[in-house]
């Protein structure tokens, strides 16, 4: 395997890794909307997100005690 297959199969991993944290960020948050909250604390690994996170409307704040903690809102929470 040369250096050029490698790049590209680091470059999908991250991608699908992006993906999965996506779908799993959904995941929670439809659960706490069912439950009739307005906020979850969620921990979010890629920058990605966080600017699709604000595409969509949500706002996020970090959390003051830990480091990959964000508080996501979409009411005023």
């Amino acid at each position: 395997m040369n250096a050029h297959k490698a790049a590209i199969k680091t470059a999908k991993a991250h991608k699908a890794n992006v993906r999965d944290e996506r779908y799993w960020m959904k995941a929670a948050i439809r659960d706490v909307v069912h439950q009739g909250k307005e906020c979850i604390t969620r921990s979010i690994h890629y920058t990605e997100n966080l600017d699709w996170l604000k595409e969509k409307g949500f706002k996020y704040t970090k959390h003051p005690h830990y480091e990959d903690l964000y508080i996501i809102s979409w009411e005023g929470c």
